[in-house]
């Protein structure tokens, strides 16, 4: 079932109680991976210094751009998953409250 189903006259009506249900899976989802990158560059950074430095120009910040805008980096595509899930949260700005605490774990990383 799509969340756009369209109300009488036009409106779009609310998530239903599994889509948000999801939609906070989702963002848990998306934190998981940001916490295991996290944990994942401070093993290279501090034990394989010289994987880390190649992983930093390459792989790390393709991850991180992919789960949320970074300014330190430029946004290798045009949608990320923060976009997503900012979209999804527009059609039902109540479906989960607002977190800080993945722009910590991504301040950290960068």
């Amino acid at each position: 079932m799509s969340y756009e189903t369209q109300a009488k006259g036009g409106s779009i009506v609310s998530l239903t109680q599994e889509q948000k249900h999801q939609l906070n899976k989702l963002r848990d989802y998306r934190d998981e991976i940001s916490y295991s990158l996290y944990h994942i560059q401070r093993v290279l950074r501090d034990y394989f210094p010289e994987e880390y430095a190649q992983a930093y120009q390459h792989w790390i910040p393709q991850i991180v751009t992919a789960l949320e805008d970074n300014p330190k980096w430029l946004n290798r595509g045009v949608h990320n998953m923060q976009d997503t899930l900012n979209k999804l949260q527009d059609r039902d700005p109540e479906a989960f409250l607002p977190s800080d605490h993945i722009k910590g774990i991504t301040k950290v990383i960068t």
